[in-house]
């Protein structure tokens, strides 16, 4: 499963680690937790691939991939919902 963007957004980290997506045409602003930061970074350097990515973040955060999986996915689920990206 591969994730892609509706459309261009803006991606903007803040100083507690939390991610703010925005539309820059119709200005939609969505912020996220600082655990979704690290899930929008690993979905970018896989290239939308959500089980490279949550591999990648497994490894990293040494848990159980099939839990991070299960978190992304929702989150993934989530940014669709919003209308901020779709599946492939």
């Amino acid at each position: 499963m591969r994730v892609r963007l509706e459309h261009p957004v803006n991606a903007e980290v803040d100083a507690e680690g939390r991610l703010s997506l925005t539309m820059p045409g119709p200005g939609a602003s969505f912020l996220f937790e600082a655990e979704h930061t690290g899930m929008w970074i690993a979905l970018r350097r896989h290239d939308g691939r959500v089980d490279e990515a949550s591999a990648a973040l497994a490894r990293r955060w040494n848990t159980d991939p099939h839990v991070v999986r299960e978190d992304l996915g929702r989150w993934v689920s989530h940014l669709c919902a919003l209308g901020l990206a779709h599946l492939d």
